[in-house]
């Protein structure tokens, strides 16, 4: 069994991990080898977790960072520290141990009010860490804007160079990975999503096709992505969200009202 590496203060932890996820890139899909069920128990698993977790959150509340922080921090590197070698086994605690309790971090409310505001039913964990895996195996694929603001703004490290977006290397502009939206998945992602259903016995296909149908929804409406995202805006300056966070929203709206006028001039 693999031992969680114990880690002196939260600032080498963080360095830690913007090495390893930077470095760390999981196997393929086609590998049998990767495919093998995990090798450890529910109860290591979960003493591993909570291992991870207590020390994290007396480290932040010892350094007098707040509770949103240490929540966020905590949850970026649970995932991390358990040296998770192929995307089942990643999945497999991630699903039964991580989301339940250490995902749920303060700092994602953010995400959850652009969710609201757009109504696209759409849950947060599983396909952040879902797109994080699958992105390490499709260096190539684009992500929809809900896993991108998804991991954006969870994995984000407060100002640490490993954000999501520089470890994954996706780019920072949503009109370099949302043309894909039409065609939405490519057809080696398709199969490797009913691939991954059967082995994970979980209805993720159902719910992408859900949230493609979404996406495409709202992409065909430029004006009404506009208003959405002037608004989600607004409200996070007026709820004093992070500046990251309202920088991102900032960058939409521009995206938006460049494509209304390039919609306009189209007619």
């Amino acid at each position: 069994m693999q031992e969680v590496a114990l880690f002196k203060d939260i600032k080498s932890l963080l360095a830690v991990i913007s090495v390893g996820l930077t470095v760390c890139s999981l196997p393929s899909f086609s590998s049998a080898a990767e495919r093998k069920l995990p090798t450890w128990t529910a109860s290591e698993a979960k003493t591993q977790l909570d291992r991870s977790a207590a020390l994290l959150k007396r480290q932040c509340h010892s350094n007098n960072k707040n509770s949103s922080q240490c929540y966020h921090d905590t949850s970026g590197a649970i995932f991390s520290s358990l040296h998770l070698k192929d995307y089942k086994q990643a999945l497999y605690y991630v699903n039964n141990y991580a989301l339940p309790q250490y995902f749920s971090s303060p700092l994602c409310e953010e995400y959850y009010y652009y969710d609201k505001t757009h109504r696209i039913p759409f849950q947060l964990n599983k396909w952040t860490i879902y797109a994080i895996i699958n992105n390490r195996l499709n260096r190539h694929k684009v992500l929809t804007r809900e896993q991108y603001v998804s991991g954006y703004l969870c994995f984000t490290f407060f100002n640490n160079s490993s954000s999501y977006s520089s470890i994954s290397g996706i780019p920072l502009s949503r009109n370099d990975y949302i043309q894909s939206s039409n065609s939405f998945l490519p057809s080696n992602e398709a199969t490797t999503l009913v691939r991954f259903d059967k082995e994970i016995s979980t209805p993720y296909s159902e719910r992408w096709l859900q949230i493609a149908k979404t996406v495409k929804q709202y992409n065909k409406n430029v004006a009404l992505q506009l208003e959405l995202s002037k608004n989600a805006l607004a409200q996070a300056k007026r709820r004093g969200y992070p500046e990251q966070y309202i920088m991102f929203l900032d960058s939409l709206v521009s995206s938006d009202r460049n494509n209304l006028v390039t919609a306009e001039r189209a007619k």
